[in-house]
C-alpha cells in the first residue's frame, strides 16, 4: 500500500514542454486539502498542483479510488502526475511513513 503524499511532497520526472526533455522535481504547494493534515501538511489530492524547477506547473492526475479526502482521490507514493507535455512519478520524503492508502 503506497504512501500518501502531502504539502512540500515531490515528484520527479521529465518535463517535454523544452526542445530537449528536461528532468525536473516538482513541489506539490497548490490546490491541496483544506481540513485532512497528516503531521500538520494538508494532503495532496486529485487536482494538487506543484511547481516544478523546469518553470512548470504540475497536476497530481493519478489518485487512491478507495481513499477520498473532500470527495477526491489522495495522490500518493509512485501515482503519476503530469507536466504541460510529459509525466512525473511521485516520491514523497516528508510523509508520515505510518499513513497509507490503498
Amino acid at each position: 500500500m503506497p504512501l500518501i503524499a502531502v504539502f512540500n511532497d515531490t515528484g520527479f520526472g521529465d518535463c517535454l514542454d523544452h526542445l530537449t526533455p528536461t528532468p525536473s522535481t516538482t513541489y506539490f504547494q497548490e490546490k491541496m486539502s483544506q481540513n485532512t493534515l497528516i503531521n500538520g501538511r494538508p494532503v495532496a489530492i486529485f487536482g494538487t498542483l506543484g511547481n516544478a524547477t523546469c518553470g512548470h506547473q504540475t497536476l497530481a492526475f493519478e489518485v487512491s479510488l478507495d481513499v477520498q479526502v473532500e470527495g477526491k482521490g489522495v495522490h500518493r507514493y509512485s501515482d503519476i502526475g503530469l507536466f504541460p507535455i510529459g509525466f512525473y512519478e511521485t516520491q514523497p520524503i516528508v510523509n508520515n511513513p505510518s499513513v497509507y492508502a490503498n
